[in-house]
C-alpha cells in the first residue's frame, strides 16, 4: 500500500536470507514499478536480475554479491558506491536543470516587467506631450508652431487635440 500512496516509482528488494533465516547461496531480487496508478511486479530477465533504464544500469545477483552493468556500455560497475555515485550525479543534474528552469522563469518574470514599466513610461510621456500640446493650443499658438517647437507633425497634434 505504501508504494501506492507515497507514488514510489520503483522499489527493489535484495534478499539474502531464508525464511528460517539462513544465507541464500545466491541472492534474490525483486523489482516492483508503478504503471500508471498500479504497482506491478516485474519479472527478472534470464539472469535473474533487472534493467533499470532509469539509471542506465542493469543489476543482477552474482552469488551473494550484486553486479551491476551499465546499459549502455556493457561496463561492470565496481561497487555499489559507483551506483550511489551516478544516483548523486543524476540528482544533481535535476537538481541544476530545475535550478535552470527557475533562473528563467525569473528572467521571464523580470522581462514582463521591465516591458510594463516601459510601457507606463511611454504612457506617462504621451499623456506630458498632450497636455503640452493642450497648454500650447490654450495660450493661442498655432499648430505649426507647436510642430516647430515639439518636432510632432501637425497630423498628430490634431491627433492628441481629439482626445
Amino acid at each position: 500500500m505504501y508504494l501506492k500512496d507515497l507514488k514510489i516509482p520503483g522499489y527493489l528488494v535484495i534478499n539474502q536470507v531464508t525464511k528460517k533465516g539462513e544465507l541464500l547461496v545466491e541472492l534474490e531480487l525483486r523489482l516492483w514499478k508503478r504503471i500508471g496508478n498500479r504497482v506491478v511486479e516485474q519479472k527478472a530477465n534470464d539472469k535473474g536480475g533487472f534493467a533499470i533504464p532509469e539509471l542506465n544500469t542493469e543489476i543482477y545477483p552474482e552469488g551473494r554479491n550484486l553486479k551491476l552493468v551499465r546499459m549502455d556500455t556493457g561496463e561492470v560497475l565496481q561497487s555499489i558506491d559507483v551506483l550511489e555515485m551516478l544516483l548523486e550525479q543524476e540528482a544533481q543534474r535535476a537538481e541544476q536543470a530545475d535550478e535552470r528552469a527557475k533562473q528563467e522563469a525569473q528572467r521571464a518574470e523580470q522581462e514582463a516587467q521591465r516591458a510594463e514599466q516601459e510601457a507606463q513610461r511611454a504612457e506617462q510621456a504621451e499623456s506630458i506631450i498632450y497636455s503640452t500640446v493642450q497648454n500650447m493650443l490654450a495660450k493661442g499658438m498655432n499648430t505649426s508652431l507647436i510642430a516647430e517647437i515639439t518636432g510632432l507633425s501637425i497630423e498628430a497634434i490634431m491627433n492628441l487635440t481629439k482626445k
